[in-house]
């Protein structure tokens, strides 16, 4: 069996009327080659694809969101050392709104998700590294 950790980030706003805003599913799983992959799951009905450049996300209506969860997800991977070169990252159940969502969503929620799939992983909670921390 293969092993894997699942991290996910769903945001909302509880203004005057709740409202969803958007997030994401991240799935960690050791990289069947290195460096690892970001496979991007069926977003909108479209078929699964492997994350290359931002030109591949073109195709995809939710492509600039798609975007921001990479972003967060190389930030937070940054912030704490995470060394995701070593997974296949699938990006799955990517829920977004469309009058409400905007790519600062996404990027939180990709920051949390894998943040959140990471101490699953590694069954302990991140601290950052001392050499990454404000002085």
């Amino acid at each position: 069996m293969s092993r894997f950790a699942v991290g996910s980030s769903y945001l909302t706003n509880q203004a005057t009327e709740p409202a969803f805003l958007g997030g994401v599913e991240v799935r960690l799983k050791s990289a069947k080659s290195l460096p690892g992959r970001i496979i991007i799951e069926a977003l909108s009905g479209a078929e699964s694809m492997v994350y290359r450049d931002a030109d591949d996300l073109s195709i995809h209506e939710e492509g600039l969101f798609v975007q921001a969860v990479i972003e967060g997800i190389n930030d937070v991977a940054q912030d704490y050392e995470i060394p995701i070169r070593n997974f296949d990252i699938t990006l799955k159940k990517l829920s977004y709104h469309p009058v409400d969502s905007a790519p600062f969503v996404y990027k939180q929620a990709g920051r949390s998700a894998l943040k959140s799939a990471y101490e699953a992983w590694t069954r302990k909670d991140l601290e950052r590294p001392a050499s990454s921390r404000d002085t």
